[in-house]
């Protein structure tokens, strides 16, 4: 009876993470200087807390965010 209602959740346990913009990247920096927590940081932006610790380790490494890779087939140039 219940199973219809449920049935569209195929991993209810499972989270769904976006795609990491600069955006994120800009605000997962900010916040970690003013000494929020990782977990707080990757809830809200709804990123992995590994990817927060990412961010944050290039950061403090480079001092300048870290670079994001561009999605799809790249067109060579002539």
């Amino acid at each position: 009876m219940f199973d219809s209602i449920y049935s569209q959740d195929v991993n209810p346990g499972k989270r769904k993470y976006d795609r990491l913009s600069e955006r994120k990247v800009k605000y997962i920096v900010r916040h970690k200087i003013s000494d929020k927590s990782t977990k707080s940081i990757a809830l809200w932006m709804r990123v992995s807390i590994s990817t927060v610790k990412r961010v944050w380790s290039y950061w403090l490494t480079y001092h300048e965010y870290i670079p994001l890779k561009k999605r799809g087939d790249q067109k060579e140039k002539d």
